[in-house]
């Protein structure tokens, strides 16, 4: 088994408070669109804005070439902040185990199949 930061491109972002803006699902892949918190060790890190807890950027996490897409369960819940930004949560939960992703939290879980190398991170704006 092997968690999120131990592949490559997720090593210095943290998941568990990054938040999930929206999630597309394609004929063969998923598309987690995001606002990521990234570690300092990050390339792209810079110091949080005075009103935030942590260096915000937003990107996307993309998995393709999938196959064996299961949703385990699916919820449409939204949170809105003090800004009336509107999220689906985080990604509490995302592991490998041999060519299976397992990723779950409040938007629910889903379980998948595809390889390492087809996993795409992207930055976006702001850096």
């Amino acid at each position: 088994m092997k968690n999120y930061f131990e592949i490559e491109g997720l090593k210095n972002i943290y998941l568990e408070d990054s938040y999930v803006i929206d999630i597309k699902e394609t004929e063969s892949g998923i598309i987690f669109d995001m606002e990521f918190v990234l570690k300092p060790a990050h390339s792209c890190y810079s110091e949080p804005l005075s009103n935030e807890q942590y260096c915000y950027k937003d990107g996307t996490i993309e998995f393709i070439g999938c196959s064996s897409i299961n949703w385990i369960s699916r919820s449409k819940q939204v949170f809105t902040d003090r800004n009336k930004n509107v999220d689906h949560g985080n990604i509490d939960s995302f592991f490998r185990k041999g060519a299976v992703n397992h990723l779950e939290g409040d938007w629910g879980i889903v379980e998948f199949t595809n390889s390492e190398r087809d996993l795409v991170i992207t930055l976006i704006g702001n850096l």
